[in-house]
């Protein structure tokens, strides 16, 4: 199921560290991040595990407010957060499968030298492609 719930994102002015909580979900769903990119990202998953357990608990999920509606501190950002429980389910529950691929013959020949991780590669950069990372 895909979700779009508003968090608010302040910057803590001693550790410089973002704080998010969910205006919706307040007090039960807060995280934080070193940065912008990591207290998005805490952000996400904090919100796609909550609405799982939600969801397994048959729990009424409630509507996501309207961001004209939200009330936030000057200086902090209001940022809209998608989650999708499908898909964090089945990246929880990965196993891993085996495909066979083709590419060219020296770069098999550089990556062995440089033992570098084919599956890795390649798992990494279908993440990327496919916005899951």
């Amino acid at each position: 199921m895909k979700y779009l719930y508003y968090a608010t994102f302040h910057k803590d002015p001693e550790s410089g560290y973002y704080e998010v909580e969910f205006p919706d979900f307040k007090p039960y769903i807060a995280t934080f991040g070193e940065d912008m990119a990591r207290a998005l990202r805490h952000a996400k998953n904090g919100l796609e595990l909550y609405l799982i357990v939600m969801e397994d608990d048959l729990e009424k999920i409630p509507p996501a407010s309207n961001y004209e509606t939200i009330k936030y501190k000057k200086g902090d950002l209001l940022i809209p957060i998608e989650a999708d429980t499908d898909v964090a389910r089945m990246q929880d529950n990965s196993k891993l499968v085996k495909k066979t691929v083709m590419i060219p013959f020296y770069l098999s020949l550089v990556a062995k030298e440089r033992k570098i991780d084919l599956s890795r590669v390649l798992t990494d950069a279908l993440k990327k492609v496919l916005n899951l990372s």
